[in-house]
Order: structure tokens, then C-alpha cells, then sequence
């Protein structure tokens, strides 16, 4: 698991600096814009200062909503988080990298389980976080080009069994 420091120093130029808000986006049907949104946690908040858009992306005002059309609202939300930026001049240099993982297996049908090791790796800018709304586990790809260290040996796959 990355921290928010871990993540900035990984990414950015190893600040991390503090969230006021952060921006929603809630569709609705209907001639009421909402009033409530429940956060992820399962609290609801009250909406204000929204603004809200039909499909087109034309701002609608209060009481020129049709009912059965499709809209937009954005609105910020208070939150206590970080904000880490990356910048191109201040993109990282190459990592130490390790990571459990496991295969299972077609002969016994039992998972076998692996660490794999980078010696040396640069993270690459393409990164990308699936999040799915249905709480399912969320995606996280992280591009890493294996640079070949003094050694030669650019990456080891250590196969393993814990211990009882």
C-alpha cells in the first residue's frame, strides 16, 4: 500500500500538501436538482452551490428542469485529504522494486506463491486507477521501465512458501 508521502515522493517532488475540497458530480432525472449526496462512507451531505447542466453541457437554472431529461450537477465537498502534484521537472529517478504476487496452479489446482524484485526501475508517466462505484477492487496500473542495473540482473522471481 502507498501513503500519500510514499506517492510523492514516487511521483511528485515529495510534498504533500492539504485538501479543503474536492469536486463531485452527481447525474440525476428530473425537474429537482439534488439537495443530499451520500459519500462513499454512507453519510449523506447536504448539496450547496451547485451548479447543473443538461446534456448538451448548457448551464440550467433552478426551475428550468424537464422531467425525464438527464443532468449534471457539480458541486465541492469539504473533505480533509493531501494534493500531491507531479510535475515534469520534478519526476522521479529510479526505485528498488518488490511485490508479492501469486500463480496458481493447473497440475494441483493450489496457488503457488512468488516476490518478484527490481533492482533498478524508472516509473513511467502513464499510471492509471480504475475505481469502480460498486465497491469492487480498484485497478492501479503503474508502468515501470526496468533499467539494467551494474550487475546485469534485472529482475528475480523468488517462489515461496510460508513457513507453518
Amino acid at each position: 500500500l502507498f501513503s500519500a508521502k510514499s506517492m510523492a515522493i514516487m511521483f511528485g517532488n515529495g510534498t504533500v500538501a492539504e485538501a479543503a475540497s474536492v469536486k463531485k458530480t452527481l447525474q440525476f432525472r428530473g425537474n429537482n436538482k439534488p439537495t443530499n449526496w451520500t459519500a462513499p462512507n454512507g453519510k449523506e451531505y447536504a448539496i450547496s452551490d451547485a451548479t447543473c447542466y443538461n446534456a448538451a453541457g448548457e448551464a440550467v437554472e433552478d426551475g428550468a428542469f424537464v422531467e425525464g431529461e438527464s443532468y449534471f450537477c457539480t458541486f465541492d465537498v469539504a473533505v480533509a485529504g493531501s494534493v500531491i502534484e507531479i510535475s515534469a521537472n520534478s519526476f522521479p529517478g529510479t526505485y528498488y522494486v518488490v511485490g508479492d504476487t501469486y500463480a496458481r496452479s493447473e497440475i494441483t489446482g493450489r496457488d503457488e506463491f512468488f516476490q518478484f524484485i527490481i533492482q533498478k526501475a524508472k516509473v513511467q508517466s502513464e499510471n492509471t486507477i480504475t475505481l469502480e462505484a460498486e465497491g469492487d477492487p480498484s485497478v492501479f496500473n503503474m508502468n515501470l521501465r526496468v533499467m539494467r542495473p551494474a550487475d546485469g540482473k534485472m529482475m528475480k522471481l523468488v517462489k515461496y512458501d510460508v513457513a507453518d
